[in-house]
């Protein structure tokens, strides 16, 4: 039973790394992951909009694979019986897959932000990044949509020095434009 926990623990980690590796460098896309989602009629309330309950994919399985063979191993050689140490392995195999889908999900909403909008920091106090004149651009610091942005910024009356506070009046071609408190 030992070696069959391992057999299947180093064929699932090899695959998955390989896949993992290939996602990561942006391989991964084209059909080497095949998604196969079925359609059940059932009431639950919740929100899983954070895709939760992840569909099932060849990565998914070679995830569950790895996760299962290895903690199959540790179970067996800490001699629970192998009944005991099957059930184990599997709902580690679930909780990894869960919380391996919870992790690309958060890299994929860390990639795929929806553009912020430059009127939000409108009237907004922000502080001077790069040095602003009135015949150069320079760089401002701004919250806009929970995340610290550099944003150009440019003044119509005077010069601003790194680390000046100073407000947004409204936004225009190079970006923001900037006025004293």
């Amino acid at each position: 039973m030992y070696d069959t926990f391992f057999y299947i623990a180093i064929a699932g980690t090899i695959v998955m790394s390989i896949m993992i590796l290939a996602s990561v460098m942006g391989i991964g896309d084209d059909g080497m992951e095949t998604e196969m989602e079925t359609d059940t009629d059932t009431d639950v309330d919740g929100d899983f909009s954070g895709n939760l309950l992840p569909s099932f994919s060849i990565k998914n399985l070679f995830s569950f694979l790895a996760m299962f063979g290895w903690v199959g191993m540790a179970c067996l050689s800490y001699s629970l019986t192998p009944f005991l140490s099957i059930t184990i392995a599997t709902f580690s195999g679930v909780i990894f897959v869960i919380l391996l889908n919870l992790l690309f999900v958060a890299i994929y909403k860390l990639a795929h932000t929806s553009p912020m909008s430059l009127n939000e920091a409108v009237d907004k106090k922000v502080t001077v990044y790069s040095r602003i004149t009135k015949d150069v651009p320079g760089q401002v610091t701004v919250t806009l949509n929970g995340s610290l942005q550099t944003i150009m910024a440019s003044s119509n009356k005077k010069t601003f020095q790194t680390g000046e506070t100073v407000k947004v009046v409204s936004v225009n071609d190079t970006g923001l434009l900037v006025d004293s408190i």
